[in-house]
C-alpha cells in the first residue's frame, strides 16, 4: 500500500463509525452527513488506490464487494431509521467476512481468467497472488 493510504483507512473507520453511532443513537441527520461524505469519499479513495496498484482488482472478490457496498451506501439518507441501522450492521457484516477472508478467496477471479486478460494490463496480472 502506498505511503499515506493508511490515513484514508483511519479515516474511513472513524467516519463510518460515527455515522453508524450516529444512526443508532438518532442523532439529528443533518449532523450526520459529514461522516456520511467522508466515508465515501474514503472508501472511494482506497478502492482508488488498490486500482492504481492493481485493476485486476475490479475483477477480484474484494473490488466487488467494495462496489456492493458503495452502492448500499447511496440510498441511506433516504431510508427509515431502522432500515438505516438494519444496513449498515449487514455492511459491517459483510466487510468483515470479506475483510477477514483467507487471501485465496479475496484474490478470487469472478470472471473466467482469458476475459480478464482482454481488460487487464500483464503487469497486473503478474501481481496476482496464485
Amino acid at each position: 500500500m502506498p505511503p499515506g493510504a493508511e490515513y484514508f483507512r483511519a479515516i474511513h473507520i472513524a467516519s463510518f463509525s460515527i455515522l453508524v453511532g450516529g444512526i443508532y443513537f438518532e442523532q439529528i441527520q443533518a449532523q450526520l452527513l459529514p461522516a456520511f461524505y467522508f466515508t465515501l469519499f474514503s472508501g472511494i479513495c482506497l478502492f482508488s488506490i488498490d486500482l492504481y496498484e492493481s485493476f485486476i482488482t475490479v475483477f477480484e472478490v474484494r473490488g466487488a464487494a467494495i462496489l456492493c457496498k458503495t452502492l448500499l451506501l447511496l440510498p441511506l439518507p433516504l431510508l427509515s431509521r431502522g432500515k438505516q441501522v438494519a444496513l449498515l450492521l449487514f455492511i459491517i457484516i459483510f466487510s468483515s467476512i470479506v475483510s477477514h477472508s483467507t487471501r485465496r478467496i479475496r484474490h478470487t477471479l469472478l470472471l473466467p481468467e482469458r476475459f480478464v486478460l482482454k481488460f487487464t494490463p500483464q503487469r497486473h496480472m503478474e501481481k496476482r497472488p496464485r
